[in-house]
């Protein structure tokens, strides 16, 4: 297991003046460290993180840390995203930047097919409880 200085060090990096150290943060680093600590810390630590990067200047890291986002719905409390993720994807849905509003399209999509594929094996299981 990683030791707390290693997270406390990513957390610092977030800060990073070069935008490649905030896209790597952003795309793989967080989204790896909020998987292993869980929805507590995820939710009271890392998450903001994330939020910060969403409003980048840079628009690469805008892009990683909306992917991360989604990535990590799982992780999330169900209060939390009501309470914070639906505000954050409206908010970039009423975007006029159109590099944003292709990217969010293509995510309301990815996130329509995997409500979707859940409701269908729900349906699936509920069919073949029934059948027995």
């Amino acid at each position: 297991k990683p030791t707390k200085p290693l997270f406390d060090q990513a957390r610092f990096l977030c800060n990073d003046a070069e935008v490649e150290i905030r896209r790597v943060l952003a795309e793989e680093v967080l989204v790896k460290i909020c998987r292993n600590l869980g929805t507590g810390l995820t939710e009271s630590k890392y998450i903001e993180k994330i939020f910060e990067f969403v409003y980048d200047s840079d628009s690469g890291v805008k892009m990683a840390a909306i992917d991360s986002l989604v990535e990590l719905l799982d992780v999330l409390s169900p209060a939390f995203k009501r309470s914070k993720m639906i505000s954050v994807f409206f908010d970039l849905m009423n975007s006029s930047n159109e590099e944003m509003m292709k990217k969010m399209s293509f995510l309301v999509g990815k996130i329509f097919y995997k409500v979707m594929e859940n409701i269908l094996k729900l349906s699936n299981n509920l069919y073949d409880s029934w059948r027995v």
